[in-house]
């Protein structure tokens, strides 16, 4: 069975839905509530890969109460390699660097960094994770939600080659928009890379995987049930996404 779009999917699959907007499995709402748990007072935070926005058209006004830090820090900063950024409605606070060049802060300038589904994408992750530890200050976060490069997304996104993500993503998600699917490297994925680039000694680990509502089904119930059966079956381990909160030592 098929759906004109993915509210009304997510109203049939979903019961809870239209009470807020957001389902009780919705990965961003939970990312970015734990997220707004640890600001601190008066907190200077980057989002790092901010891109255009990309994220304001596909969420209801319920989920954006959790997800919009618009007048709740001191500092909003929006960062990308994509020049689109300057173009970000999220903040005026917008800057712009190629890729491989430093990122134009210096250094210890924000309390928190945090990254939406854009770690999987990284190509450099020793150049870009250092200058990430280069401009978060001692006691500061880094948190990232990122598809787990052992969950069902992960694996199925690595099984498909970058050059047809874009025809894929438009039959199993036609809510993405084109300009928004990127070439995928999944170089910091799995727990043992994100150790790799701030070991223990340096960040305490507060990571975890999490179970997520159905994805890439398309707006099919039988496409999003075989989904939700899958991680219903997996451990934590192979859930489809992790998310990363390392706090630096201050």
């Amino acid at each position: 069975m098929g759906f004109q779009n993915v509210s009304d999917f997510l109203r049939r699959i979903y019961p809870e839905f239209d009470a807020g907007g957001y389902h009780h499995a919705n990965g961003r709402v939970a990312f970015f509530t734990r997220l707004a748990s640890i600001l601190p007072k008066d907190a200077h935070v980057l989002d790092f890969g901010a891109g255009r926005g990309r994220f304001s058209y596909g969420e209801s006004e319920g989920a954006r109460v959790h997800t919009d830090l618009t007048g709740r820090v001191a500092r909003f900063a929006a960062f990308d390699v994509d020049p689109v950024v300057l173009q970000n409605p999220d903040t005026e606070d917008r800057h712009h660097a190629d890729v491989g060049a430093p990122l134009p802060f210096d250094d210890d300038s924000f309390d928190v960094i945090f990254s939406w589904m854009v770690f999987e994408h990284v190509a450099d992750p020793a150049f870009y994770m250092a200058e990430l530890d280069r401009i978060l200050r001692p006691g500061g976060w880094i948190c990232a939600g990122t598809p787990n490069k052992w969950g069902l997304t992960g694996i199925v996104t690595r099984m498909v080659p970058n050059s047809l993500h874009v025809g894929v993503l438009s039959k199993l998600a036609p809510q993405r928009k084109a300009e928004d699917v990127f070439p995928t490297t999944y170089l910091l994925n799995t727990r043992g890379t994100i150790r790799r680039y701030f070991p223990a000694t340096r960040y305490q680990d507060c990571s975890y995987f999490m179970t997520t509502g159905a994805a890439y089904h398309g707006n099919k119930m039988v496409l999003a049930r075989l989904w939700m059966f899958y991680n219903w079956l997996m451990p934590p381990s192979l859930q489809p996404q992790f998310h990363i909160f390392l706090r630096k030592a201050g």
